[in-house]
């Protein structure tokens, strides 16, 4: 930035004072030195806003990732519960089933059963012999029996 001018000696230091056509050149220059030093930093400035607005895009992005990351490990974490409850049923249904399969065999209980019914008839009759009805009738025919002899 180098102002070519011609100054005019003073009386006080042996310095030149510019004129006033040196100094409104200088001026101009300088303005123009400005205008070429503002035209950038508006440039700048709009890319900085364009960057600021790419950063505020992004973080809008990662926040929307981080939630979605977050949904998926809490559906794995759940889909990991039902897979170890699934794995510790099976787990208690193969101990089951060893322990149904070391149980001793037991006989053919057909004959029982036909027992058991055989018994709880049985048990009707004597029930209808005991009943009240049975009772009341049995001195009444008892004294019919006697009657007729």
């Amino acid at each position: 930035m180098t102002v070519s001018a011609q100054y005019v000696k003073t009386p006080l230091n042996n310095d030149h004072v510019p004129s006033y056509d040196e100094l409104r050149t200088s001026v101009n220059q300088l303005e123009n030195q400005v205008r070429g030093v503002s035209e950038p930093s508006a440039k700048m400035q709009q890319a900085i806003r364009v960057l600021d607005e790419k950063v505020d895009s992004l973080k809008t992005k990662l926040s929307a990732n981080r939630e979605s990351l977050e949904a998926i490990q809490t559906s794995n974490q759940k889909l990991q519960e039902v897979r170890d409850r699934g794995t510790r049923r099976a787990y208690f249904l193969g101990r089951i089933g060893l322990y149904l399969e070391s149980l001793p065999q037991l006989n053919d209980t057909s004959d029982l059963q036909i027992d058991i019914q055989q018994l709880r008839e049985k048990v009707k009759l004597l029930e209808e012999e005991i009943s009240e009805e049975t009772i009341q009738e049995k001195p009444y025919l008892f004294y019919r029996s006697l009657v007729k002899i």
